[in-house]
């Protein structure tokens, strides 16, 4: 059951509707097509029908390692690229909402001759117990079987698409997404996937620019932890090809 849509957006679901604005957007399909956007009437008529699209002029996307941004299906980032970034953002909103605290732990050695200094890994500490749904929700779940751990540990194997899925069942289950029938020109055929809801993210507009801010604040606020949570993100996820 679809919960409240008046209950804030956790980060990662804000930063997944505008992932070209955390990472580097690509305009077109990998093998040199532009994917041709609906037109207002289409739109128009697309409402009228219901959820159901049929057969307009634009070819769903099905390139595995590519995400298209929500409603502008001519621009994508890298999913590779993309899902560690979601998984940092639900961090640091389980962090922001008092459930866990990210420790630093700052790495030296030798190699060689020369000094260095390793980004270290960020370990998690469970604070408040808490019953939630969602990606921050897998979090504490996971920390409360396992406690104080590093992010590498807890998320080791998880593939992009994993992280992906997350989020697309968290943005359904509050109603953001819906079932969509596409209908595809050549090779014909027919599929039910989930698609964001354009209507209703309209009215998200503005809490997509604070989650932006919010997500740049904390990339300058504490450099070495943002790096060391990133890179650790980035080892635990597999985004090996279709990944």
């Amino acid at each position: 059951m679809a919960q409240s849509l008046n209950h804030p957006l956790g980060l990662h679901c804000l930063l997944y509707l505008v992932p070209d604005r955390i990472c580097a957007p690509e305009a077109a399909h990998p093998d040199g097509s532009v994917a041709d956007a609906l037109s207002a009437s289409e739109h128009r008529l697309a409402r009228t029908v219901g959820s159901a699209i049929k057969a307009f002029k634009w070819d769903p996307p099905t390139d595995p390692d590519h995400l298209f941004v929500p409603c502008r299906p001519t621009v994508g980032v890298l999913k590779g690229k993309l899902a560690p970034r979601l998984l940092v953002a639900a961090l640091l909103e389980c962090r922001d909402l008092g459930l866990v605290e990210l420790r630093l732990v700052e790495e030296r050695g030798w190699k060689g001759r020369l000094r260095t200094w390793d980004p270290g890994f960020v370990q998690m500490v469970p604070l408040v117990p808490a019953a939630l749904g969602g990606l921050c929700g897998q979090i504490i779940t996971r920390l409360g079987r396992n406690g104080k751990q590093g992010v590498l540990q807890l998320f080791k194997g998880e593939t992009s698409s994993w992280v992906v899925d997350q989020v697309e069942a968290e943005l359904a289950d509050r109603g953001y997404m819906r079932s969509t029938v596409m209908v595809r020109r050549w090779p014909p055929g027919r599929k039910v996937r989930a698609v964001v809801d354009c209507e209703q993210i309209q009215n998200l507009a503005e809490d997509c620019n604070l989650a932006v801010d919010r997500w740049n604040q904390a990339r300058s606020a504490d450099v070495s932890l943002f790096r060391a949570l990133l890179a650790d993100c980035n080892d635990a996820v597999d985004y090996t090809l279709g990944g």
